[in-house]
């Protein structure tokens, strides 16, 4: 997991916010927290420690929306094939020349 970007795939099935507190712990969230003098407070919902470290008040992230990053992903790879499609096309054109 890197400092700034979570990795969800390895997050609970429940968890729907990171955050880290002040001791610089990563938690995962249930429901969104709220700050509380030095800490993200979730008073009804679960929590659970993750890890990293990083400026904790600049630490709540939302978890992506599934959709929104798969179609990014595909929108990626798309991208890679039509370069590979063009090379294709321009090494084919300049051997039937």
């Amino acid at each position: 997991m890197s400092t700034m970007n979570p990795d969800w795939s390895k997050a609970p099935e429940w968890a729907n916010y990171i955050a880290m507190d002040n001791n610089y712990q990563w938690y995962w969230h249930e429901n969104e927290p709220e700050i509380k003098w030095d800490f993200w407070n979730n008073p009804c919902g679960k929590a659970q420690i993750v890890g990293e470290h990083i400026y904790w008040k600049n630490s709540l992230q939302k978890r992506p929306d599934k959709q929104k990053e798969e179609i990014a992903i595909l929108k990626a790879r798309i991208e890679e094939l039509e370069k590979e499609l063009l090379a294709i096309h321009l090494d084919t054109a300049g051997e039937s020349q």
